[in-house]
């Protein structure tokens, strides 16, 4: 649709430049409901959420870590019995 010339760019705005009288001729017709306010708010709640899988990962590990240490503690006391 591009090459033919309904979109003009990756926004999405379709050139009605024809179909518009008078000084009008170069208006828009906005076709997308996405503008740079949610394309950036996106980006944001991107690195949100990439932090926090990071966080719960880094609990899971040091979570196990500390299991794998208590385990290994508790089969010393059984073996020094």
């Amino acid at each position: 649709m591009q090459l033919v010339g309904v979109y003009r760019n990756c926004i999405c705005k379709a050139g009605i430049r024809y179909a518009l009288p008078g000084n009008r001729a170069y208006g828009t017709v906005r076709v997308s409901t996405d503008n740079v306010d949610h394309r950036n708010s996106a980006m944001d709640w991107m690195g949100i959420g990439i932090t926090g899988i990071s966080f719960v990962g880094v609990l899971s590990v040091w979570g196990w870590l500390y299991q794998a240490r208590i385990r290994a503690r508790c089969k010393t006391l059984v073996e020094n019995l």
